[in-house]
């Protein structure tokens, strides 16, 4: 439970992330981050500020605690129009870990045809992948991901890459029923 004083204290911080100084912005980033899970819940109604920088330092911070909890609010974020939230918010999913692979392919299934979110699903799946935690079908969706990929150029979508999704769901379904 925490006292009215650090509640008090988290709000002034999470403003502070909005602060035009980035050494402001750092260091109640690294305050956030030393409050630990008491800040979580400020943190997750701040992703949704306005200001792209409050956003933004919400975000990291949430990475740097790997809040499970986490996962779910922020996979929405992958398709923001801002490029630094998106890459933010995948390097975030990527700390939080495994657990962020049912809201991600959730999303994923639903979305497949927007190339920002093709973008981010493939990057947090390259990373998953040579940490060698992705199941075979979240791999196949990562091949078929590639597919689309060329070097400077992305092509369009196809089924085969929401197939191998809705697979690899299954699968998570499967494993958490077990």
């Amino acid at each position: 439970m925490t006292s009215l004083d650090t509640t008090t204290e988290i709000s002034t911080l999470i403003a502070e992330l909005g602060d035009e100084n980035g050494l402001t912005r750092q260091r109640a980033r690294l305050n956030l981050g030393y409050r630990g899970n008491e800040s979580i819940p400020e943190l997750l109604k701040a992703i949704h500020s306005p200001n792209t920088n409050t956003r933004l330092g919400a975000i990291k911070v949430l990475g740097e605690l790997h809040a499970t909890e986490a996962a779910q609010p922020l996979v929405p974020m992958l398709m923001d129009d801002d490029p630094d939230i998106r890459w933010s918010t995948m390097e975030s999913l990527i700390r939080v870990g495994r657990v962020s692979m049912r809201p991600i392919l959730e999303m994923f299934i639903r979305n497949f045809d927007s190339s920002v979110m093709r973008e981010g699903v493939h990057h947090i799946l390259h990373v998953f992948k040579d940490q060698y935690i992705l199941n075979e079908y979240e791999i196949t969706l990562f091949k078929e991901l590639d597919k689309q990929r060329l070097a400077g150029f992305q092509m369009g979508w196809n089924s085969e890459a929401a197939w191998a999704a809705e697979k690899a769901l299954e699968v998570l379904d499967k494993m958490q029923n077990e």
